[in-house]
């Protein structure tokens, strides 16, 4: 398993969804899985995200529309199994190359001063 977990949620995103994939892709850290939940995009955005064949993007497609963002990340968490780090993507972001290492280190330092029974959340 991947040591980061970064869940990625779409719908009709197919205008800036490759801009934020090829760049989460192109972390210099590479240990990590990209969880795609699409909630029944009617545009490109699938067949976009199935171009990709790094098996670290995984995409699963809701049965019915979840009704909001905010569900479908909801759902997206709980319905997946995920590594240890998790983080989140918006379809519209672009990440910088090291985003994945800083943001990870971070967690961990932040997890070594407070212990790992004691959740924790970093974000940037």
């Amino acid at each position: 398993m991947a040591s980061v977990s970064i869940i990625l949620c779409t719908y009709n995103s197919e205008s800036y969804i490759r801009t934020l994939v090829d760049s989460i892709l192109d972390n210099d850290l590479a240990d990590f899985e990209l969880l795609v939940q699409d909630d029944c995009s009617t545009d490109s955005t699938i067949p976009i995200l199935r171009s990709y064949k790094d098996e670290r993007v995984k995409i699963r497609v809701n049965e019915k529309p979840s009704g909001s963002a905010a569900m479908n990340f909801m759902s997206a968490l709980l319905k997946q199994e995920t590594a240890p780090y998790i983080m989140f993507a918006d379809a519209d972001d672009f990440w910088e190359k090291d985003k994945i290492r800083k943001t990870y280190d971070l967690m961990k330092k932040t997890e070594s001063s407070f212990g790992s029974n004691i959740p924790i959340l970093v974000h940037t």
